[in-house]
């Protein structure tokens, strides 16, 4: 028999570190583009949040005197953007010009606001007398100031054009509260302009169609097929930004989806879904729009992994029916987080403290460079 071991005597028994702490899991919420009309008087403030853990949706919710401006002008408020900072970009007029191509809507130049759900302080700037006020082209780079607490950012908006060597982008910058009118030289394709998703990634805007942050990298997902070629979902990872190369990392039949049990138990119809968003930290996870109703898929799988949740139809968005802009992904700030019970929490009470001095409202500076 091997003999036992025995430990020297005097030899102190060696203590091994703790393993490390696990890191935190990144939360993240849904909310819909179009925010609710506020049931609770918000007369001294433009929004308040209610968090809720996926696959549920948050909801956002506006001030009746913002509201009921957009909507008597025939417009509705609508979120354009959402910063991990806590920084979310709405606009008071989508709708205002259905073709981005033909020019600004005319009238009263609608609103900006961008809110730190964070610190619940409300920027307010009116857009630049050019803009277009089309969703797919407006975006936001936010950037934290000296202070910490606080962000700086920028709005940027590129006015669209048929084809040509340069583009012209709009920039509303936080600090001076002015507009310059950038030229930059830029190719454009000649192509039918459509609906976009517009967001920042390595303080850089990108706008492509169907294409979302995941665990910190670009993702672009295709569902494309007809009556005749089944529907396959495929989707790509930007590997070389320089080079614009892209790794195929799925390529999933939509029918391989549908023949799954976890498909049947939703009772939804075997007809082709909406793209609707990309999990923000699983990139395998890929949400639809089924008739109102919203799912996840894991494409790994080929299973549906996340409930059906009722998303209510609103009004006509006039977006590209090819991918539901109904709704936006958040990756959340660690100041704002949702409890089990799809409450939230936060270092500050979300649209419940504000003080009036918070709320900046400008009339924009036009300062116009080439």
């Amino acid at each position: 028999m091997p003999s036992a071991r025995v430990r020297p005597a005097g030899q102190m028994k060696t203590e091994l570190p703790p393993p490390p702490s696990p890191a935190p899991t990144q939360q993240w919420a849904i909310l819909p583009r179009v925010p609710q009309v506020s049931r609770i008087d918000l007369s001294r403030k433009d929004f308040s949040l209610a968090l809720a853990a996926p696959p549920d949706l948050s909801e956002l919710s506006i001030s009746s005197t913002i509201a009921e401006l957009s909507f008597s002008a025939g417009f509705i408020p609508f979120v354009l953007a959402a910063d991990p900072s806590g920084l979310l970009l709405v606009s008071d007029a989508y709708g205002r010009a259905t073709d981005p191509l033909g020019g600004g809507g005319g009238g009263e130049r609608p609103a900006y606001f961008v809110w730190d759900a964070a610190n619940v302080v409300t920027h307010r700037a009116l857009a630049h007398e050019e803009a277009v006020h089309h969703s797919g082209n407006v975006g936001f780079i936010v950037s934290p100031t000296k202070h910490g607490r606080y962000h700086d950012f920028t709005v940027a908006e590129l006015l669209p054009v048929a084809a040509g060597e340069s583009v012209t982008i709009l920039c509303y910058d936080s600090f001076s509260h002015i507009w310059e009118k950038k030229t930059l030289p830029f190719p454009m394709p000649r192509y039918p302009w459509s609906s976009a998703n517009v967001f920042s990634h390595d303080r850089k805007l990108c706008k492509r169609r169907c294409v979302n942050l995941s665990d910190g990298k670009l993702r672009f997902v295709e569902l494309a097929g007809s009556a005749r070629k089944p529907w396959v979902i495929t989707m790509w990872t930007l590997v070389d930004a320089e080079a614009c190369s892209w790794n195929l990392d799925y390529r999933v039949n939509l029918r391989d989806i549908w023949d799954d049990e976890s498909y049947r138990e939703t009772k939804l119809p075997k007809k082709r879904p909406l793209l609707a968003a990309v999990h923000p930290v699983d990139p395998a996870v890929v949400y639809f729009l089924q008739k109102g109703n919203l799912f996840g898929v894991n494409l790994r799988t080929k299973r549906v992994v996340d409930k059906c949740v009722a998303l209510e139809p609103v009004t006509h968005l006039n977006i590209d029916e090819e991918s539901s802009r109904s709704i936006i992904t958040w990756n959340l700030p660690p100041s704002l987080t949702y409890s089990s019970g799809g409450l939230y929490n936060s270092n500050v009470d979300v649209g419940q403290k504000r003080k009036r001095s918070d709320c900046f409202a400008c009339e924009s500076q036009i300062k116009h460079a080439s």
